[in-house]
């Protein structure tokens, strides 16, 4: 009984191993090392410094083995500033506490296979908006889901089902619309008059957006370009009213 109880043990620490061995195999090789690398402790000191220069001072601490991007693309401002000091502590846990000041996230890129379009930036660290913390939000576990645990809705039969609601359900809308117009008859032009000055709201909102971007970025000739096209372009709109506002402050 008791070489029984022994055998049982062994063979459980041995599946037990094997499973965290399953796990860990989830990640690429380049990945699983940038994972490390996170592990490691460092000291930095960051006074309104460019994201930009903080990712490359960062590198320079691993010796320049630490792969760092900027996902621009997605929003990520290579002028956000940051102000922050940390003495022998985790990459990781500077990582977070520095990003949660601006919103900021980043993954760990794992791409093993060479078909995979994001296999050259295997193993790098991409920065982006948002509160990821190492993983793709989703997956904190670092595993992705099986193809057959996926939600029912990627299922080709529910596919086929939902593409059947959707034809009969937009169906039903085109004879409704064109009911409604026929019913409605001269008042779709006086409608149509109606939604071109909130057309025109938007798409100033939308301008005046972009231009405050730059100006917080510190591209003031690039937002002040952007606020006399919406003062020109929008005049009687509320963004032009603050364009003309930022305008002044820029000349100052």
């Amino acid at each position: 009984m008791r070489r029984f109880l022994v055998t049982a043990g062994l063979l459980l620490v041995i599946g037990s191993a094997c499973w965290a061995a399953g796990k860990a195999s989830k990640d690429s090789p380049a990945a699983a090392k940038t994972r490390k690398k996170l592990k490691q402790k460092i000291s930095v000191d960051f006074n309104d410094t460019r994201l930009q220069d903080v990712a490359d001072t960062l590198k320079k601490e691993f010796d320049n083995k630490l792969s760092i991007k900027l996902d621009t693309t997605g929003g990520v401002s290579k002028n956000i500033t940051i102000t922050y000091s940390a003495k022998n502590k985790p990459l990781e846990t500077i990582l977070d506490e520095m990003f949660k000041k601006v919103q900021l996230g980043y993954v760990v890129i794992s791409a093993p296979k060479a078909s995979d379009p994001r296999n050259r930036l295997d193993g790098w660290i991409m920065i982006r908006k948002g509160t990821q913390r190492g993983y793709e939000a989703g997956h904190e576990t670092g595993e992705e889901k099986p193809a057959e645990e996926k939600d029912d809705d990627d299922k080709p039969k529910d596919k086929d089902k939902k593409a059947k609601d959707k034809k009969s359900k937009d169906k039903k809308t085109k004879d409704k619309k064109t009911k409604d117009k026929k019913k409605d008859g001269d008042d779709n032009g006086k409608d149509k008059q109606q939604a071109e000055p909130d057309k025109e709201e938007q798409q100033a909102a939308s301008k005046l957006r972009l231009a405050q971007m730059f100006e917080r970025d510190g591209l003031k000739k690039q937002a002040k370009k952007r606020y006399e096209d919406i003062v020109k372009q929008f005049p009687n709109t509320k963004a032009a009213e603050e364009a003309k506002k930022r305008l002044k402050n820029l000349e100052k």
